[in-house]
Parts: structure tokens; C-alpha cells; sequence
């Protein structure tokens, strides 16, 4: 099991323990979905294919452990400083989740864990102290990276543009929607050359209706905000609520 040299007090973080009348486990673990929501991620790019706004949303994985034995059963390791499930996948957690959160507390880059303000644990040294368990470890898919992000905005872009030009199709609007075995992705682009793009899960359903309402959002918190200029990241909390209202509420 690979351990972060980031930390240099071992064991005993701590972190709240749960009773067993807290955790009240059906087995060994038990699974817990704790929000209904879509796995999306939504961009928007401008004319020039530059990003303006971006935001992911994952379902999180709550899960229960009981005991040393029982986590035993998954392989944690580190990836991009990250702590990732490296083996076992169980009960909707697969190879490639990230932990997020242990005990209601973040896990942070290095998979360390903030017991208090300015202090520091390691995740792994945590772990292995069988004398922490019962635990709960909340999961969930890792997003791109900035970098990433940037790379493929300009490429979808880029194909968008070639799409427009070689379609046989008079007046084409370039690429509309893309299906895969793992993903699908939907554009949506307005008059002024604006580009709303969703990414979900390639079972979804029509995502116009859900890229028609982020326009009109986008409308009402950045074309309405005096402070706002075009082309420019939308710095807007309100906007980033009303997205994620609106995905969580789309079927």
C-alpha cells in the first residue's frame, strides 16, 4: 500500500468515531447513495472555443466499514497525489474512485486529512490502525484536470468546426451530440456562437431541454450582472447553484 512521506504523524487521527447505533450495518459494509444526481459535466465555451465556465457533478458513494477485514477486501494507492481505489470494485465504488471524504472530514492533495485548523494526518496511517472502525469513506469519479479541461475544449472545438464545414447538411451547426459505449456528450450553441456542452452517462436521455435551461440561466446571471464581461469566466456562486439545482432536478 503506497503511504504519503507528506505527513509525519503516524496513526491515531482524530476523527470522530461512529457508535455502532450510528453506522447500524445490515453486513460487513453497506452502500449509501447520498445524493441524486446526475455524474455531469457541463462547459461553456466561447465563439473562440476558450472556456468560460465549467462545472462537475458526481454522484458520491458513502460507504460503511466495520472493521480492518472489510477494507481489506479494496486496495487503496495514490494517483496524482490523490488516494484511488486501485483493486476491488464493489457495490457501485470501481477502480479509479477517489476518496473524498473520511468521517465527514476532506480528504486533501496527498491524501491528507485535517483533524484541526493547520494540522494534518495521513489518510493510509489512519487506515491501518484497526482501532479506528467503525469508518465512513465517501468515493467518487475524479474530475479532469484544469489542464485537461483546456485540451479538450479546444479539440471539441476544433472538430466542431471542421463537423460544420464538412457536413453535407446546408447550414450546419457542427457537431449536436456524441454517443460512446461510456460516454455521451451533447452541444448546445447559441446565436452568438456561445457553446454549451454536457457529458453524462451514454444511458441519458435528451439533454436539450436540460442545455435549453442552462442558457436561459446563463441569461439571467452573467448577461444581466452589470459586472460581467463577455468571454470572460463567469465568477457567479448563484450561477454555479442554479446549475446544479437545475441537473439535479433533470430526468
Amino acid at each position: 500500500m503506497n503511504r504519503s512521506s507528506a505527513c509525519s504523524t503516524p496513526f491515531k487521527l482524530p476523527i470522530k468515531k461512529l457508535s455502532s447505533e450510528e453506522t447500524a450495518p445490515q453486513s460487513l459494509s453497506e452502500l449509501i447513495e447520498t445524493e441524486k444526481t446526475l455524474d455531469t459535466e457541463i462547459e461553456l465555451l466561447e465563439s473562440r472555443g476558450y472556456r468560460v465556465e465549467d462545472l462537475d457533478i458526481y454522484i458520491e458513494k458513502l460507504h460503511v466499514y466495520n472493521d480492518l477485514k472489510d477494507l481489506c477486501q479494496m486496495l487503496l494507492g495514490q494517483l496524482d497525489s490523490r488516494p484511488t481505489v486501485a483493486f476491488g470494485e464493489r457495490n457501485g465504488v470501481n477502480v479509479g474512485y477517489i476518496v473524498t471524504e473520511v468521517n465527514g472530514r476532506p480528504v486533501r492533495v496527498g491524501g491528507r486529512v485535517e483533524s484541526a485548523p493547520g494540522i494534518f494526518f495521513n489518510l493510509f496511517d489512519y487506515l491501518s490502525d484497526a482501532n479506528n472502525f467503525p469508518l465512513m469513506m465517501k468515493f467518487s469519479k475524479p474530475g479532469l484536470s484544469a489542464n485537461e479541461k483546456i485540451i479538450l475544449s479546444s479539440m471539441f472545438h476544433s472538430f466542431h468546426a471542421i463537423g460544420a464545414q464538412l457536413s453535407p447538411c446546408r447550414g450546419s451547426g457542427g457537431i449536436c451530440q456524441l454517443i460512446t459505449d461510456t460516454f455521451r456528450l451533447q452541444c448546445f450553441q447559441s446565436h452568438t456562437g456561445l457553446k454549451f456542452l454536457a457529458i453524462c452517462d451514454p444511458c441519458t436521455g435528451d439533454l436539450q431541454p436540460l442545455l435549453h435551461r442552462l442558457y436561459e440561466l446563463y441569461s439571467d446571471y452573467a448577461l444581466k450582472n452589470p459586472f460581467y464581461s463577455l468571454d470572460m469566466p463567469i465568477r457567479c456562486e448563484l450561477f454555479d447553484q442554479a446549475v446544479r439545482q437545475t441537473v439535479e432536478r433533470f430526468d
